[in-house]
């Protein structure tokens, strides 16, 4: 093999390692600010997470089950957390909700995936959790799952 092939070897090897590292560096740090925010919101507003779902797309839920404080937020592109701290004691319904349509094969097919809280003064806030057109359909069914759990162990403590 001549030198000329092996540079080209060389350069071709390294132009599909390089956006590799890349990514997998860049999803890390992401992963480590992800968890700082996370930390920062737990501290400030003084929970002891029971639960904490962070398996819902870019929403995620904390739940302090001796408090009774549900906390919901996604980190926003700028890496600030917007989001919500309810009591238990203040919500008044937290229900999954799901939008079907039906595919050529005769399937039924969520398309959407939104959490609907109603708080008892009468708020009532809608989180999207899944959209068919953003998300991958793969993690539709666990995104379902995960819902489902978050919603059943709030609900036990409203009771």
């Amino acid at each position: 093999m001549n030198s000329n092939a092996t540079l080209i070897g060389i350069l071709l090897l390294l132009v599909f390692i390089v956006p590799i590292f890349y990514a997998i560096i860049k999803s890390n740090a992401k992963k480590r600010k992800s968890e700082g925010i996370t930390q920062k919101l737990i501290n400030q507003h003084q929970l002891s997470p029971t639960y904490s779902f962070n398996d819902l797309g870019e929403q995620q839920f904390i739940l302090d089950a001796k408090a009774k404080k549900l906390l919901h937020f996604k980190i926003e592109k700028s890496n600030e957390p917007a989001g919500t701290l309810w009591s238990i004691d203040e919500i008044k319904a937290i229900n999954p909700h799901y939008s079907y349509y039906t595919s050529p094969s005769n399937q039924r097919i969520i398309d959407k995936i939104n959490l609907d809280v109603v708080e008892k003064n009468g708020d009532k806030k809608t989180i999207q959790i899944y959209d068919e057109t953003t998300g991958n359909i793969n993690e539709v069914d666990h995104y379902k799952a995960a819902l489902e759990n978050l919603v059943s162990k709030v609900n036990s403590l409203r009771h």
